[in-house]
């Protein structure tokens, strides 16, 4: 038996999408205002795939500068094959206030190179 009537919580997921769909849009916008990134969006999932070839670094050395000069963690592209070594990955995950500190740490480190 069920202890909830079917679509009892749809209103919870409801919130939960629109939720989700405000961190990933500050993240997109604030990520394609980065001179050098530029960034489309998932058709699904949590996270966005900046691509920041433009720096010169591969990845791995993008993800270790970032967690080295802005504390961010990100993934490097090349964990996902060779297509992604021109990419990140930011989890969109975290409240709205860590992400703008995040992407404010981020912007201030690529500043730098």
């Amino acid at each position: 038996a069920l202890s909830q009537p079917i679509g009892m919580g749809d209103h919870l997921i409801k919130d939960l999408i629109f939720d989700l769909s405000k961190r990933r849009n500050l993240m997109l916008e604030r990520l394609r205002a980065l001179p050098g990134v530029t960034c489309e969006q998932a058709l699904g999932g949590f996270f966005v795939f900046p691509d920041v070839i433009e720096y010169g670094l591969s990845s791995k050395e993008m993800s270790d500068f970032l967690l080295d000069h802005a504390d961010v963690a990100v993934v490097p592209g090349s964990a996902f094959g060779a297509a992604g070594e021109v990419c990140l990955r930011f989890l969109f995950t975290s409240p709205i206030d860590e992400i703008e500190l995040g992407l404010d740490r981020v912007e201030s480190a690529l500043a730098t190179l």
